[in-house]
Parts: structure tokens; sequence; C-alpha cells
């Protein structure tokens, strides 16, 4: 085997192993859909304080459930969150 072949094969198999921790992810996200939780909760859940978490709301970084009113409590699937990085939340400050 060459080493343009090795090269093929190592990239070949790295996206197999990305596709199917895809599908992993969403089937266990998916798990969780419906199940709505506060912004305390998703402070914890990606580490930082809920002044943060309502910053990400207003500078559309994080896109909580449609509210009843201006004055109701934002609210976030259960499922949403788990399948944000925290690391992906730096990089779009």
């Amino acid at each position: 085997m060459n080493f343009e072949e090795l090269i093929y094969d190592a990239v070949d198999k790295a996206l197999e192993r990305s596709i199917n921790i895809q599908r992993i992810e969403k089937l266990v996200f998916s798990r969780f859909e419906g199940r709505f939780i506060s912004v305390d909760v998703v402070a914890v859940l990606l580490n930082v304080h809920p002044d943060t978490v309502r910053n990400y709301i207003k500078t559309g970084i994080l896109k909580p459930e449609p509210r009843l009113t201006d004055r109701s409590p934002y609210k976030f699937d259960l499922a949403y969150i788990l399948s944000i990085h925290p690391s992906d939340l730096k990089k779009q400050k």
C-alpha cells in the first residue's frame, strides 16, 4: 500500500467514525426532545453563569423556545442544549 492509499484509508475511516458518532448523538439527543429546562439549568449544563446564558439569548447564540409573554421565563429544549458543545459557544462570541 502506497502513501496515498494509506492517507485515503485513514481519512475514509475517520469520516466513517464521525458519521457514526453523529448518528449516535442524534439518537441520544432525540430522547430528550420536548423536555424543557430553565436558564439556570442551562447555565449548569454549559458551565457558565445564568447571566451569560441571557447574553447568549440577546446576541442570538442560543435560541430559547417561544415565550407566551415578554415576562415569561426563557425555556430551552433539553435536546437542543445537549447538542451544543460549550467550545462552540465561545467561538461565536
